[in-house]
């Protein structure tokens, strides 16, 4: 597949492909297939055309297999946020993070709304479609053989960029950016930070998040795609194999006013030299949220994650921010 044709394909036909890659995986690897890439590439080196003499080259081809085995193995999970919960996330702050980050499965894809996360490539400003969340292990690393790694991807179409951090250490600095497009790999540029950072930043609170509202189990299982009188023998069989992802939907209910959601909008682009004016005065406007544990059960002893919402200031006060969720007491 060339690049144009990869820039003409929907974001579902993507995960399409992925989810049939993560398929053909799965037939070629031992289950479970293993966390570390390098010894997944050593074991299925066989079944694929890898370009040796470009080892660079071959370790992303590798990584890019494993990461579809991976999220074949773990379900085809797509987690797709509605425009107001992304704004909302973008727009609290994280919590500290206590130990290793609690992903809701190993591999997993966040479908992101229009206009949430920026990504830059020669000169342009666009918005990313999605982000790839992959907790892997590393033998050829400075840390140790089988050191455990998160790797967020955002992806826009052709283009990626994505970070590797140690899972209790994801705000650590090193120079590990990388930036690739089919046709070339352009330079990384300071902007890059700001398209992980947005992303990394929904990815704690949605974490979060799940674990505030009771985790998965508060919210419907995903249903098979619904299948029309002449639905093509591919796609029943897709369905059939148990291929087709898996999208979970989340927060439909959640209400924003226009103005936080321009907020959520502008603070994604600051640091940018494409950011909106006037974020710097409104910013004022806005006071961010913030994640707490709090008290409860007998003797106050238990402690759950509570989310103190966000809110426009101004005459209308906290009212200008709709009421998101409440852990009930465990």
């Amino acid at each position: 597949m060339n690049r144009d044709e990869h820039e003409r394909m929907t974001t579902s036909d993507r995960l399409r492909i992925w989810a049939q890659l993560g398929a053909q995986v799965k037939t070629w690897a031992p289950d479970p297939i293993a966390q570390d890439a390098t010894v997944f590439g050593e074991r299925c080196a066989g079944f694929m055309d890898i370009n040796w003499d470009d080892p660079d080259a071959a370790r992303e081809q590798i990584f890019t297999v494993h990461l579809a085995g991976r999220w074949a193995e773990h379900g085809f999970n797509v987690f797709d946020l509605s425009p107001d919960l992304a704004a909302a996330f973008l727009l609290t702050e994280p919590p500290p993070l206590e130990g290793e980050l609690a992903l809701p499965f190993p591999c997993f894809y966040i479908r992101l709304p229009p206009e949430t996360v920026p990504v830059f490539s020669r000169g342009q400003q666009l918005w990313a479609e999605g982000i790839w969340c992959n907790r892997f292990a590393a033998v050829h690393n400075q840390f140790g053989p089988g050191t455990p790694f998160f790797r967020w991807t955002v992806e826009r179409r052709a283009l990626s960029v994505w970070k590797d951090r140690i899972p209790t250490d994801l705000e650590a600095t090193s120079n590990d950016i990388y930036n690739r497009v089919w046709d070339g790999d352009p330079p990384a540029v300071p902007e890059d930070d700001i398209t992980t950072d947005r992303a990394l930043r929904i990815i704690r609170n949605f974490v979060s998040w799940l674990d505030a509202t009771g985790g998965l189990s508060a919210h419907p299982r995903p249903q098979p795609p619904h299948l029309k009188k002449k639905a093509s023998k591919e796609r029943q069989r897709a369905v059939d194999d148990g291929i087709w992802p898996r999208t979970w939907i989340f927060g439909r209910d959640v209400k924003l006013r226009p103005e936080l959601r321009r907020m959520a909008k502008e603070f994604a682009l600051v640091q940018s030299r494409h950011k909106i004016d006037g974020w710097e005065v409104r910013v004022k406007h806005v006071v961010r949220g913030h994640w707490k544990m709090q008290a409860h059960g007998e003797g106050r002893t238990q402690r759950k994650r509570l989310w103190i919402e966000p809110y426009w200031r101004g005459p209308e006060g906290a009212a200008a921010w709709a009421h998101l969720y409440t852990a009930e007491p465990g």
